[in-house]
């Protein structure tokens, strides 16, 4: 086994989707003109371990609230949550999250799809709160 099969295989495959994940979404953000720092997009896995550590649990600790270079107005949220189901009560908790710091943007990573009673809300509060949520599934 070569140095890096055996480095990788220590990491573990959620740490480094996470990893992997989470750093595209900020090279997406980035690209449409939300202010990302060079240390997030070069932020390297070592790097990420470093500041993470363990595997679900940290997931809180990877949310990042990202602000428009152009619009300081216009922020997005984005969420890990902990657990792999997505319901209600977590899609109300990250909206209310997003209410309080007047973010009308938000993206949702998952591993798995949300249940449909997490669908109906991010309807509702799209219309009743003009609060967007998109959902990206890994």
């Amino acid at each position: 086994m070569e140095a890096n099969e055996k480095r990788n295989a220590k990491i573990g495959s959620t740490t480094w989707t996470l990893w992997r994940v989470r750093k595209t979404a900020l090279e997406m953000c980035h690209d449409r003109g939300y202010m990302v720092t060079a240390a997030e997009l070069e932020e390297t896995l070592e790097e990420f371990m470093s500041k993470f550590v363990g595997e679900r649990e940290y997931c809180d600790e990877l949310t990042v609230l990202l602000e428009h270079q152009f619009d300081h107005n216009n922020q997005v949220f984005i969420f890990f949550p902990p657990t792999s189901d997505i319901g209600r009560s977590a899609v109300v908790d990250y909206s209310k999250r997003m209410h309080e710091n007047n973010v009308n943007h938000g993206i949702i990573i998952s591993e798995n799809n949300l249940t449909p009673a997490a669908k109906q809300v991010s309807i509702l509060l799209f219309f009743d709160f003009f609060i967007s949520i998109r959902f990206f599934f890994i």
